[in-house]
């Protein structure tokens, strides 16, 4: 599991716009309750005319950056959403996180991100930097909202991490054994 603040999560924590979005979804349930996972993509194209991404300073096992972020994503499994393939080679039982440093501000930035997303996960875009970590302190200059596993979890400054082997899980035979790190037989 990761640990984000107070708040475990199985698949991700993040910081900045699409946890943005999960905190807009809250006042907009009757949306949600009748568009159902579409009801998040006319929140993101409103949500994107009003976010803008702000100074931080990260810090990822001991390691300071300063960057103007757009989003931090901190993932455990390869599927954000059960749709885009951000973290293609996050293993959800290796005892690291896998980390986005999403850089940008503004409009723009969440138009080229969103579609760089859809078309090739987080790699290769020289505007997001990866790193494997146990640990990663998020203190942007404004606060900035936080999300983990589509629920929101407060603001920044935030502190999240592995929290090793605090669950324990029995694997489906047929489970696919690329996303676990020791796959064995239940």
């Amino acid at each position: 599991l990761g640990q984000a603040g107070d708040r475990y999560f199985i698949l991700y924590g993040t910081v900045g716009f699409d946890a943005h979005i999960v905190h807009q979804m809250e006042d907009l349930k009757p949306l949600k309750q009748q568009l159902g996972g579409l009801a998040y993509i006319v929140a993101g194209l409103a949500g994107a005319w009003q976010f803008r991404g702000t100074r931080a300073h990260i810090i990822v096992d001991g390691k300071r950056l300063r960057r103007r972020v757009w989003a931090v994503i901190v993932g455990n499994s390869q599927l954000y959403g059960g749709l885009l393939r951000i973290a293609a080679q996050a293993l959800v039982d290796d005892g690291w996180l896998d980390v986005y440093v999403v850089r940008g501000s503004g409009l723009l930035a969440t138009a080229r991100h969103y579609l760089y997303f859809l078309t090739h996960g987080a790699f290769g875009d020289p505007r997001i930097e990866y790193f494997k970590a146990k640990r990663v302190e998020i203190r942007p200059r404004k606060a900035m909202q936080a999300q983990v596993d589509g629920d929101p979890a407060g603001e920044t400054p935030l502190t999240i991490a592995v929290a090793p082997k605090a669950l324990r899980v029995i694997v489906p035979k047929g489970a696919k054994p690329r996303v676990f790190q020791e796959h064995r037989e239940a």
